[in-house]
């Protein structure tokens, strides 16, 4: 990438400096995610769009890397621990924004759907919803469920209803008689 050579004067910790060349990453990510999808819709080759997937997914993770170097460097120079556990916390948030698009970009879908106990958690939540929402991903969320177990469990039934009313019927099976 051309920004690896870039020389950049560094005041104070150089965390911001770091920071503001991922915030570039993230954006070139953005961008050819935003190519990806009008290429799909000139109706490219897939080795093209599996080219431009890649280069996505280079971009996404350049920028997490950037983002860790940044809150080394910001915990280095302050010596808080609290600073260190919160920065750790929202890298973290932010790898999970960026492993979900690398898989929904390597699936060539554009939606995702969040569920489990963790998202219980509203900070983790609304930073991975704007994570993926700013990397071009429609989210769904729990809204009249819970997103922990008893959700979940709702929606694979739906799952695997709708799997099952789209199957052809067989009427006697192993993996349909009862058990009991």
């Amino acid at each position: 990438m051309a920004d690896e050579n870039v020389q950049v004067k560094i005041s104070g910790d150089g965390s911001g400096a770091i920071r503001a060349l991922a915030a570039v990453a993230t954006e070139q990510a953005k961008l050819t995610g935003q190519q990806i999808a009008h290429q799909k819709t000139l109706g490219a080759g897939d080795a093209e769009i599996t080219a431009l997937q890649k280069q996505q997914n280079l971009q996404l993770e350049r920028a997490w890397k950037l983002r860790q170097q940044a809150a080394q460097v910001s915990f280095e120079a302050s010596g808080d621990s609290s600073t260190k556990a919160r920065e750790n916390l929202q890298i973290e948030q932010e790898r999970l924004a960026v492993k979900t698009a690398q898989v929904a970009s390597e699936r060539a879908v554009c939606s995702v759907v969040l569920g489990g106990g963790c998202f219980f958690n509203r900070v983790l939540t609304e930073r991975c919803v704007a994570g993926l929402q700013a990397r071009g991903l429609r989210v769904y969320q729990a809204q009249a469920l819970s997103c922990g177990d008893a959700g979940l469990a709702l929606g694979q039934a739906w799952v695997a209803a709708q799997q099952l009313a789209q199957a052809p019927f067989h009427n006697c099976s192993e993996e349909t008689a009862a058990c009991a």
